[in-house]
């Protein structure tokens, strides 16, 4: 399959943007509440011949909401696809075939990236529940790997669980809802306790790596079914942007 880049320029929005707009609502009513009660303020301090002292409170309440009205779509930018692997398409990987989707984003100048995840809910294992993703990991084929795994996503937050040591066949749904004609072999993570899910939709692209700070992979997918995660080998990854872009792409810097 000819693979060529076809997202470029695309922009990227903060997820946190659509949880922002079912806030302006809110905020938009409480910004003219606090309008009125400064006004109403003013008034009584004008009838009654008193020095407003209090109005650097009436002020802050006013300021306070006039921010939180004051970003727009483009302030939720925080990149654009700099080069992609146009469609989830398959390749051989370990003799096994697998699934391949990935973007690399050109961060907007001033926004702040970071490899390092702190979170209470890392485990007395972390020092400080702090964990820095440092390089691709070097475990070689991972199929009978039975390896613990953290990842960060938007819906789960951080869930920990490990690699199952086998192989699951898997058939994507492509974005119209239709079935991929080829089943693939994925790499799973199955849920250490009862009941737990590693990822949930929503999580897709989420790093997955392990305690020493290696990255082992990226979410896939999911079977909400048996509430199997499914992962992309990050070395597989690796070796995809290698081909396209020609350099290899450094973790810790974030950069090529």
């Amino acid at each position: 399959m000819d693979i060529a880049p076809h997202s470029r320029g695309v922009k990227l929005m903060s997820p946190t943007w659509a949880t922002e707009l079912l806030q302006r609502e809110k905020a938009e009513f409480k910004l003219e509440e606090a309008k009125r009660s400064l006004n109403t303020y003013l008034e009584n301090c004008a009838a009654r011949r008193l020095q407003p002292i209090h109005l650097h409170a009436f002020n802050v309440e006013v300021e306070r909401y006039i921010k939180r009205l004051a970003g727009g779509p483009e302030d939720a930018v925080f990149g654009k696809v700099a080069v992609d692997c146009c469609n989830l398409h398959t390749i051989r990987w370990h003799n096994r075939t697998t699934s391949v989707d990935w973007s690399l984003v050109e961060v907007t100048p001033g926004i702040r990236c970071s490899n390092t995840i702190v979170d209470d809910d890392l485990g007395i294992e972390f020092a400080d529940s702090t964990l820095t993703i440092k390089t691709f990991h070097s475990q070689g084929n991972l199929k009978h790997k039975r390896i613990e795994v953290w990842k960060k996503g938007m819906k789960t937050k951080l869930t920990h669980d490990r690699l199952n040591g086998t192989i699951s066949r898997v058939q994507f749904e492509t974005m119209d809802g239709q079935e991929n004609l080829e089943a693939t072999e994925e790499l799973a993570v199955v849920a250490i306790g009862e009941g737990d899910l590693f990822s949930a939709p929503g999580d897709s692209g989420s790093w997955v790596f392990d305690q020493e700070g290696a990255l082992i992979g990226m979410v896939l997918g999911g079977n909400e079914g048996n509430g199997a995660s499914y992962i992309s080998d990050a070395q597989m990854i690796r070796r995809e942007i290698c081909k396209i872009v020609d350099r290899e792409p450094d973790i810790a810097q974030f950069r090529l």
